[in-house]
Order: C-alpha cells, then sequence, then structure tokens
C-alpha cells in the first residue's frame, strides 16, 4: 500500500495562484506609496512595467514607451523625419521641432503649412492614456527680430506652440514654457577657430518638448 498518493498537476501549480496574488498585492503596495508620497514616477512606470513582463511573460509598453512610439509612428506617416524626432531619456520622452520648419525666420507665428502636422501630433498626446503627462516647452533660437531679442522670441515661439497644443484640447495646466535663446545649444556652432558652423547654427534653433509623468 503506497503511504503517498500522487500529486495531481493542479495540486503543483496551486502554488502559481498565491504567488501570484502575492505579487499583485506588492504591485498595488507601490501603487498606494505613489498615491501618498513624492517619488519619481518615470522610475516607478518602469518598475511596474517590468513586474507585468516578468509576471505575464510578455511584452508590455510603459506610458514613456508607448507616448514616443505613437510619436515615431506620426512623424514617420506624415513624412517630416528632417523636420521632427522623438526619442526617451531618464526623465521621460522628448519631442523636437526644427525652428524653420514651424516658424518664419524672426517671427513667432506658426507657419500656415505646418499647423495640419501639428494637429496630428496634438491628437496624439491629447488621447486620454497620456492624460498624466506634464508638458514643457524650451524655445532654442540665435535669431532675434528687429523689435524682440533672441531670449523674448525663444520664449514667444515656445508659448505659441504651447498655445496650440492647449487649443486642441490639452490641459493649460499642464504646460511649462521655457525661452532659452542659444545657451543651451545642441551642438557647438562655432569651430575651434571662432568660425560659425553653419549647419550646427540650423540645428540649434529648435522647439524641444519634455514629456514627462506628473
Amino acid at each position: 500500500m503506497a503511504l503517498f498518493a500522487p500529486k495531481k498537476d493542479s495540486d503543483i501549480d496551486n502554488w502559481l495562484l498565491t504567488y501570484s496574488d502575492m505579487v499583485t498585492l506588492i504591485l498595488c503596495f507601490f501603487v498606494l506609496l505613489a498615491a501618498m508620497s513624492n517619488v519619481d514616477m518615470v522610475k516607478f512606470e518602469q518598475i511596474k512595467t517590468n513586474m507585468a513582463r516578468t509576471i505575464g511573460d510578455k511584452e508590455v509598453l510603459s506610458p514613456i514607451e508607448t507616448v514616443t512610439m505613437d510619436l515615431k509612428k506620426d512623424i514617420a506617416s506624415l513624412g517630416i523625419e528632417n523636420d521632427a524626432l522623438v526619442y526617451d531619456n531618464a526623465e521621460g520622452a522628448v519631442l523636437e521641432f526644427s525652428s524653420p520648419f514651424l516658424f518664419a525666420s524672426g517671427s513667432a507665428k506658426i507657419k500656415p503649412e505646418a499647423v495640419p502636422f501639428l494637429k496630428r501630433i496634438a491628437a496624439t498626446l491629447s488621447v486620454e492614456r497620456f492624460f498624466a503627462f506634464t508638458y514643457e516647452v524650451e524655445g532654442h533660437t540665435d535669431e532675434s527680430s528687429d523689435e524682440l531679442s533672441a531670449l523674448d522670441l525663444s520664449a514667444l515661439r515656445a508659448a505659441a506652440l504651447a498655445q496650440f497644443f492647449i487649443s486642441r484640447g490639452i490641459d493649460a495646466s499642464r504646460f511649462r514654457v521655457v525661452g532659452l535663446a542659444d545657451t543651451r545649444p545642441k551642438v557647438p556652432d562655432v569651430d575651434r577657430d571662432g568660425s560659425e558652423i553653419v549647419h550646427n547654427k540650423i540645428l540649434n534653433r529648435r522647439l524641444v518638448v519634455k514629456i514627462e509623468p506628473m
């Protein structure tokens, strides 16, 4: 007579149910901590996404990865790869536009021909799953007009872009506008001899939208 009955497959897998319940409770605990404290939401989203990938054994995109992917699709489908790009970093996602694509020289008024492209980008950013993002819009330029300094022009351009997105339904409270003129160049605009690098100066004239979790 056997002392022990053979275990059924269902008995062997029972521990998985307990384990998954425990992991779910831990995840809820971290969500509760996030609600009550000032934590790094980017890192929290990364942890939550990695846990979901581990538990579900499948690919799960974080909100930052999702918005980056969606914006890349928009840029590719619109054919504006030479005038816009998007990437993610440690803080969130970054969307960049070339200033000549959006504005005429010395102007802070968005070009009419750029409006259809911006409407498509705004439609992506305004969907419900991205409601927890904030947007810091930076203006970078070394240009000036007869009436405006480079700093004023960069700030007005950043404000114009932010106002456009607000007009398309994104809450104004989620925006911050910064004018930086030529104080933070993307690439050096002069060579070792002090001569201007024309191509680099064009690259430095840009609008940057930093997309970060609240």
